[in-house]
């Protein structure tokens, strides 16, 4: 009963968490960063299956982040930071694209698919790993285009997420620890590095020059 409860207060904590920071992408005040809320949302997609077979018990925060991953990506193609790609965007986009012919040969050479779930999961999560690299370049450098609340109640779920976890395998301790650890940081980070005020888009230009 435990477990459920934990599980449904970290699911509904993410789900908050996301919503927020919505809220302050349409109003300005957070600018993601494109390539890696593309990139987790595509590995969010692929990694659901072999993190289910291979025995990932708290499929449903995955499938929430993944969802509102997608919702964030969306969002930044308008609202996302910069008009073009950094050069640690371009080595997250090119890692994450050698990972797919990699995934796709594990998944056809091994025999069964609870057999490849366990190797596909890792290579996946190499990409994911470099996806964060941007996420905590962007943090320490321009921290005031983040939102360090959001952060935080991501924080929370992750927390709750682990009181979930019976088994502590290879997949539960990477979801929790690599990236709830993230969160960790950039909340660390967002909290400890000095930052301007950000200015909403919408702001007009003539009250910006007063």
């Amino acid at each position: 009963m435990s477990h459920f409860v934990f599980l449904l207060l970290a699911c509904l904590i993410a789900a908050g968490s996301s919503l927020y920071y919505l809220r302050t992408i349409r109003a300005g005040l957070t600018k993601p960063s494109r390539s890696s809320y593309w990139i987790w949302f595509g590995l969010g997609v692929l990694i659901f299956p072999s993190y289910v077979l291979s025995g990932g018990e708290n499929w449903p925060l995955n499938a929430v982040n993944t969802v509102f991953c997608g919702a964030i990506a969306y969002h930044s193609i308008r609202y996302g930071e910069g008009g073009s790609l950094s050069k640690w965007d371009w080595l997250a986009v090119v890692i994450a694209l050698l990972t797919i012919p990699a995934w796709i040969a594990l998944a056809v050479t091994l025999p069964t698919k609870e057999a490849a779930a366990l190797p596909v999961f890792v290579v996946q999560m190499i990409a994911d790993v470099f996806a964060s690299f941007v996420i905590y370049e962007k943090a320490w450098n321009r921290p005031e285009n983040e939102d360090k609340t959001a952060w935080f109640l991501s924080v929370v779920a992750f927390a709750f997420n682990s009181l979930a976890v019976t088994d502590w395998n290879v997949q539960n301790l990477f979801i929790n620890g690599w990236m709830g650890g993230t969160a960790v940081a950039i909340t660390v980070i967002l909290h400890v590095r000095p930052h301007s005020t950000p200015v909403p888009d919408e702001t007009p230009i003539a009250a910006l020059e007063t």
